[in-house]
C-alpha cells in the first residue's frame, strides 16, 4: 500500500529541527507498518527522501534512524 496524494503523516519525530522523520501508518493493528519520509534541512532548502527510496507502507517505525533514504524521482516536490 502506497503513500495516497495529500495523506497526512500519522506519527512525526522533529528530532533536532534539521530532521524529520513522518510515518504513514498502513492501518494494520496487527502488523503495523509505515511509509516513512526523511526532511532534511540543507541551507535553506528541504531535502525529501523515503525510505527505501519508495512510498509503500513496509517499514517499522522504529527502525526510522537506521534505514536507508533516497528520493524518489518526478516526486522530489511532494509534501505530502
Amino acid at each position: 500500500m502506497k503513500v495516497r496524494e495529500r495523506e497526512q503523516p500519522t506519527k512525526v519525530d522533529g528530532t533536532d529541527g534539521t530532521v524529520i522523520y513522518e510515518g504513514f501508518y498502513n492501518g494494520n493493528a496487527t502488523i503495523p507498518r509505515y511509509a516513512i519520509r526523511k526532511k532534511t534541512l540543507d541551507g535553506t532548502t528541504w531535502r525529501i527522501e523515503w525510505s527505501g527510496g519508495s512510498q509503500e507502507k513496509s517499514f517499522e517505525w522504529s527502525q526510522r534512524t537506521s534505514l536507508q533514504y533516497s528520493e524518489i524521482i518526478g516526486h522530489e516536490n511532494y509534501q505530502g
